[in-house]
Order: C-alpha cells, then structure tokens, then sequence
C-alpha cells in the first residue's frame, strides 16, 4: 500500500509497527503510541472534559460518575486524567469507587452505569467517554426506571446525530470527525512525498441539551 491510516490500540506492536519500521507512510487518528514516531491527529480531548465537567459542576452537581475507555489506549487514559485533574480543579467527589472501566463498547456501559446505580453513595451525573458507552448506560438506566435528566445525569464524550432526538437530548462533547479524516489524509500526503508534519489538534464543541439536569434550570 502507499500509507496507512491507522488507529492503533494497545502499544501498536506486531503487524503495524512492522509496517511503519518498512518505511510505509503512516498517520495516527486520535491515538498516539509509545516509541512509534508517526504523525497524529486528535481532538481536543483535555479541552472537551474540562469544558464538561466545568458544565456538570455549574449545574450543581457533586458527584461525577465516569465510565471509562480502555486504559491500554492512549485516549481512555487520556480522558481519565483530564476527568481526574478537572474534578480536582472542582473540588467535587474524587473516589475512585466513582470511576468504571468500560472498552469504548455498548455492553460495558450498560455493566458500569449498573455498577454506578448500585453504589451506596450513586453519582449525581454519568460521564461515559465515548457515545458508545453512553449508550448502553442510557438504555440501562432507563432499564431500571431511572429519570434522566432528573433522577441522574447523564453526559458523552463523542456526539451521535441522534443524541438531540432521544427524551431527554444526550449533553455531549462532540468531534468534527470530517476535519480529522480530511487532516489525516493530508498529513498522510506529506509524509509520502518527504515531509515531516507535526501534530494536528482541533477543536471540540459542548453541546448541551437537557440530559444533566439542563432542563430544571
């Protein structure tokens, strides 16, 4: 092939890594690898949770509970340090009983918002880190009868076009995942013909509905 487009999960060891020690052109997508020195482009992802959990403490709430990504990519641990350091900036709860590890899967969201629900001491708010473990926490609260937006909030990393039409709209960060398609394949254009592009970040947008209480407000 003439370049890869890749994003990687783990440390990028085996066939991938192979790949880019052959010399093929290769560019990241929202992940960055330990040792592999290849060109990414991300969101921005520290900027996206400190603009959330900034929205979730303006609204009242205390406690955040957070479903995170897999800690062996680079974006679950990324997220969860920003969560942590925003919570801390926050002075809201910091347990870490409050803190659900999930795969950036439906079916592990609905396992942690479970565990959340279950706690002695439940969450004001979920923070799921993508939209695919928001999910599966939205139909497990609603599961269990639990009022979102009202009986417990409920927010995402990674917007879906149909978050604004579910009862009550899903509050989300979301990417422009057009401009980090279009940014990979440039990038991927520069290193093909000789080049050394450095790392692109693009912005994010909070887009707030009425999953977290908004709507009592």
């Amino acid at each position: 092939v003439d370049g890869l487009i890749a994003t990687p999960q783990g440390d990028g060891s085996g066939a991938l890594s192979e790949a880019i020690a052959a010399g093929v052109p290769t560019v990241f997508v929202d992940r960055r690898v330990a040792g592999l020195d290849v060109p990414v482009v991300a969101s921005d992802g520290d900027g996206g949770v400190r603009s959330m959990v900034e929205h979730l403490a303006g609204l009242g709430h205390r406690r955040i509970g957070v479903i995170a990504g897999p800690q062996e990519a680079s974006t679950g641990r990324d997220r969860l340090s920003a969560v942590r350091a925003a919570i801390r900036q926050h002075g809201l709860a910091a347990d870490d009983e409050l803190v659900r590890f999930g795969d950036f899967q439906l079916d592990t969201g609905v396992r942690c918002a479970g565990e959340l629900v279950e706690l002695a001491e439940p969450p004001d708010v979920i923070f799921a880190d993508d939209n695919l473990m928001a999910l599966g926490a939205f139909q497990e609260l609603r599961r269990r009868g639990i009022r979102v937006g009202e009986e417990m909030g409920l927010a995402a990393f990674d917007d879906l076009d149909w978050f604004s039409l579910v009862d009550p709209p899903i509050t989300a960060v979301a990417q422009d995942t057009r401009a980090l398609g279009a940014e990979a394949v440039r990038l991927l254009r520069e290193v093909r013909e000789g080049g050394q592009p450095a790392d692109v970040t693009l912005p994010v947008d909070l887009r707030v509905r009425r999953s977290c209480g908004e709507g009592r407000r």
